[in-house]
């Protein structure tokens, strides 16, 4: 950093630079080489060096919370990301990383030159997929499961294939697989060097990663549209709106997921009492659920097919061709008919009480008819319209 003639080594304004930077650093790599570069610093090529070849996953694996990730989930067999948890269902701060980490494997490369650091059957080196995957009979039978790619090149330099070795011989059920793994691998081993095995971060000119380039890959990728104002609709309590919110991820306390997080019950849906409950049976597909939605659909000229989940529901859900009044009645419908069928659902499960198709229709209504008329003013519609004229108001 370079200081002007009659200025103090650490001025005010310096402090502040510095205090900036290391923001920096902490949140956002790109920005921080930037600000070296700013500050006419000589070290930027070493500080660039320094952030393209540690991440703190591979380089803090003697600091606390690395051995107690370590001692609860077991040690990962790859040096650059931690292994999948196979713990019970549920939630775990530590295995939402992992996850999240794992669906990004493709957007990492590695560079093979000493092959020490590379897992051969478990790391992303020559294929989308781990070896073990391509292979698994032959990883099951491997002497060397855990072994760098280094462990996989002969040591003399005569020998140019691969050294694969196996706790038995291979059967001809396991000679496509071979195949598939050579057709993968190659038939001669990458020549190494003495330089350390590197990883980079494809979406970055520096092949450092940063929270920017993951943003903005997440945003270009082909993921399937959230109906985000369906699901956050600001016109309905934002309790309701949390429980569609869990109803389209699967998340809400059915037995089917009660029984993943661990739980010995019964599963029998308490409204049909025929089928397994789950999110999209007890919505969606129950006998019961499917009187109450004929109910409420408009009966003039539809021809409605059930979708298979409740997020494609929502991702289909469209008011084309209905009148003003059923446009905007019709922003309400998933949501009122989500949180009384689970009303009713609880209902029947801990107070031994329950409710009738046509009742519980009219409950339906008469929410709907009070969200409309708490947001909408100007639109005067007394509420036996919607119990008795449902239909034409969406003509």
């Amino acid at each position: 950093m370079k200081v002007g003639p009659g200025e103090n080594l650490l001025s005010t304004a310096k402090i502040n630079d510095i205090k900036t930077w290391l923001s920096s650093a902490i949140t956002d790599q790109e920005t921080c080489l930037e600000g070296l570069i700013e500050m006419n610093s000589t070290l930027v090529d070493e500080v660039k060096t320094a952030m393209k070849n540690s991440t703190e996953f591979t380089i803090e694996k003697d600091q606390l919370w690395y051995l107690v990730i370590e001692e609860k989930f077991g040690p990962s067999p790859s040096t650059w990301f931690p292994s999948s948890v196979g713990s019970t269902h549920g939630h775990s701060c530590w295995k939402t990383i992992v996850d999240q980490i794992r669906r990004g494997l493709h957007r990492y490369s590695i560079t093979i030159n000493s092959g020490d650091k590379i897992s051969f059957w478990f790391d992303l080196w020559c294929s989308p997929q781990p070896l073990k995957s391509i292979a698994p009979s032959l990883f099951r039978i491997s002497s060397l499961k855990f072994g760098c790619i280094q462990d996989f090149i002969p040591t003399n330099p005569t020998d140019t294939g691969w050294l694969l070795t196996f706790n038995r011989d291979i059967r001809n059920s396991e000679i496509q697989q071979l195949t598939s793994l050579l057709a993968t691998i190659g038939d001669r081993p990458p020549i190494r060097n003495t330089e350390s095995d590197s990883r980079s971060w494809s979406h970055t000119k520096q092949g450092v990663f940063t929270v920017k380039s993951a943003y903005d890959a997440l945003q270009t990728s082909n993921q399937a549209f959230f109906p985000t104002k369906l699901i956050w609709n600001p016109k309905i309590p934002f309790r309701i709106n949390f429980f569609c919110w869990l109803v389209s991820l699967h998340k809400i306390l059915t037995l089917d997921n009660l029984q993943k997080r661990g739980h010995s019950l019964a599963n029998a849906c308490v409204l049909c009492l025929k089928q397994a409950e789950s999110p999209h049976h007890i919505l969606l597909h129950c006998p019961f659920t499917r009187h109450i939605w004929n109910q409420i659909l408009p009966q003039f000229g539809w021809c409605w097919v059930c979708p298979p989940s409740v997020l494609l529901l929502a991702q289909s859900w469209s008011s084309k061709g209905f009148t003003k009044i059923g446009k905007i009645i019709w922003q309400f419908v998933p949501a009122a008919l989500f949180t009384s069928i689970w009303d009713e659902r609880n209902r029947r499960a801990f107070n031994n009480k329950l409710k009738d198709v046509h009742c519980l229709t009219n409950e339906i209504k008469t929410l709907i008819h009070f969200w409309v008329s708490s947001h909408y003013n100007n639109l005067k519609f007394p509420l036996q319209d919607f119990i008795f004229n449902w239909d034409s108001l969406f003509l």
